[in-house]
């Protein structure tokens, strides 16, 4: 580490002499922070960066609190600490914008932060707003100067991210694409300075073209990404969101032994971020158990499946006890997949107690997604256990209605989800032995009519 202990110890003496030496200190605090969080010490990281507010608040001025505020606001959301972070850069931002004219950066390098720690925090809506401002002022800011354009396409990062989390398919990609633009007009040289964040843009562009039913473009830029992340140093937790993304792109294409070799090292390289990080890895794990699990279920691997979902489920669990607003969806979308696990290993009981919980717990969340999916879910373990048919087609119905509504704002992104709910739908009514409405939804499908 360029900075030590020893050397921060000599500031701090410096400082308390001479309180002029306060914000040196605060930085010299902050720059410390970033090379332990880099260096995997991320609980030491955020005891400077706490450090470094509290100094700030004795001796900085109003712009040097707001970098303290909006830093320590990274470093607890790098904890797990999402309410707590929150709270930090929401103090920032309004210390931001007292300090007026000519902070202009400042301020939108503050509101792209906030915006992150709405997300982090399953606030999507809420965080659309920082991020669009934030790339307004990068926007004028480059247009003046393009030494800025970085800064711009960082923003753009910040506001693909709020996008992601909505169901605003048409708006993410034009940003995400815009951010790729700008990476790509700088010189390679400056390119180059920027690989990680280049590298995450062309993962954004990716995920946005799947939503947008280009699933082997998506693929095609999660394997540039992936090459420029393996190069890089400290990148594990963008390397192993990227091995996720692209698993689940060939995975919606079922080709499951390319699948499984992915799956696998995101689940080992997220195990390796949680031995440093628990706080701020452990929802990262769980994920990339669940699509490990499905994985081998697919496979015919059921029990060892079962083995990795019921260890995300575990942990989705505890972290919507701490944080129910963040996680609770997540925990909704693993039970669901762990009830898909049971259900291939004709294991019912568990498999309907569990879709029954996660319908609960998603139709409290509210986002019309999780509604669809699980509504879809419920119907097919039931259909396929041959238990409680009339509610599993009530749930089939409810699915389609939801999965009709999403399909109309979004074609391509709902294709693949609309045929899947119809054709549950289907299977329901000929376990039920209605063939002739089984057979009219077939025939609809046949002729690509899907509402």
């Amino acid at each position: 580490m360029r900075l030590s202990a020893d050397t921060l110890r000599q500031l701090r003496a410096q400082a308390e002499a001479n309180p002029t030496l306060l914000p040196h200190y605060a930085q010299a605090l902050l720059a410390f922070a970033d090379e332990l969080s880099s260096a995997g010490l991320p609980d030491q990281a955020l005891s400077r960066s706490a450090e470094a507010v509290a100094v700030s608040r004795r001796g900085g001025s109003g712009p040097e609190l707001a970098v303290a505020l909006s830093s320590h606001g990274r470093f607890l959301s790098d904890a797990g600490r999402h309410t707590e972070a929150l709270a930090a850069a929401s103090e920032a931002e309004t210390v931001a914008r007292d300090a007026g004219p000519g902070y202009e950066p400042l301020l939108a390098d503050v509101l792209a932060g906030r915006s992150l720690r709405l997300s982090r925090l399953g606030r999507h809506s809420d965080a659309i707003a920082p991020a669009r401002e934030a790339v307004a002022l990068r926007r004028a800011a480059a247009e003046a100067d393009p030494a800025a354009r970085p800064q711009l396409a960082r923003s753009l990062i910040s506001f693909a991210t709020a996008l992601a989390g909505l169901d605003l398919r048409g708006e993410m990609l034009p940003v995400a694409t815009e951010a790729v633009a700008v990476w790509e007009s700088l010189p390679p040289d400056r390119l180059d300075e920027h690989r990680a964040d280049y590298a995450v843009s062309l993962t954004n562009l990716g995920f946005a073209l799947h939503q947008s039913g280009s699933a082997e473009q998506a693929a095609d830029l999660a394997r540039r990404a992936l090459v420029i992340q393996r190069e890089l140093p400290d990148e594990a937790p963008t390397l192993a969101k990227t091995l996720n993304d692209l698993a689940g792109y060939l995975a919606e294409q079922e080709r499951w032994t390319e699948v499984l070799p992915l799956a696998e090292e995101a689940v080992r390289v997220r195990r390796g971020l949680v031995t440093t990080s628990p706080a701020a890895f452990r929802h990262d794990l769980a994920a990339s158990l669940t699509n490990l699990a499905s994985t081998l279920a697919r496979l015919g691997r059921g029990a060892e499946g079962l083995t990795h979902v019921r260890e995300a489920v575990a942990l989705f669990r505890e972290l919507a006890a701490a944080e129910p607003h963040a996680w609770r969806g997540e925990l909704g979308k693993t039970l669901l997949q762990q009830a898909s696990v049971e259900s291939r290993l004709d294991r019912h009981g568990p498999a309907l107690a569990l879709t029954a919980e996660a319908v609960g717990i998603l139709e409290e969340v509210g986002d019309d997604q999780f509604r669809a999916y699980a509504q879809r879910e419920y119907a097919r373990v039931r259909a396929y256990a041959r238990a409680d048919l009339p509610a599993a087609l009530a749930a089939a119905d409810r699915s389609v209605e939801i999965y009709t509504d999403l399909y109309a704002r979004s074609p391509a992104g709902y294709t693949v989800l609309f045929r899947d709910a119809l054709l549950i739908k289907i299977g329901t009514l000929r376990v039920m032995g209605r063939t002739a409405e089984s057979d009219a939804l077939i025939r609809r499908i046949q002729t690509g009519r899907l509402a």
